[in-house]
């Protein structure tokens, strides 16, 4: 039994529950989702629940900690997170994970995409990879 939105969002970062699932669950507790804008709640009903997931489940200081999220400014800037990126990874506070069964929710990238999960609060980064003129970034997803 799911009794809140932050519940259903965390069991379905950790796909314990599908998309479908999800948006069914919203559909009938519409009253719950107070806690997101409503852009992110059209978007869960309509069966993207990755913006909701975001805005609606925080990331800790260790994960969000590791560089600054979005595009990378240059290569250098890609060379120092991948550095920081080892470290957190030698600590055990971020971990590579598999590619989640929601990801094709996500738009394509051009460089490779490598998933990572916080071993504190579970949030799902992804860290595209420089590739010819796409310098690469790395956003939470979930």
């Amino acid at each position: 039994m799911i009794n809140s939105l932050t519940e259903a969002l965390s069991k379905f970062r950790s796909e314990v529950i599908s998309t479908e699932d999800t948006v069914l669950w919203v559909k009938a507790n519409s009253s719950s989702t107070a806690q997101i804008s409503r852009t992110s709640y059209l978007k869960l009903k309509r069966g993207n629940p990755l913006p909701a997931c975001v805005e609606a489940l925080p990331a800790c200081n260790k994960c969000s900690g590791i560089f600054v999220f979005g595009e990378f400014t240059s290569y250098s800037a890609f060379e120092m997170f991948d550095d920081q990126l080892k470290q957190s990874l030698s600590k055990n506070e971020i971990r590579n994970i598999s590619e989640p069964q929601w990801q094709t929710l996500l738009p394509e990238v051009l460089g490779g995409a490598i998933f990572y999960e916080c071993c504190s609060c579970g949030a799902i980064w992804l860290l595209v990879l420089p590739e010819r003129a796409q310098r690469g970034s790395w956003t939470r997803i979930a």
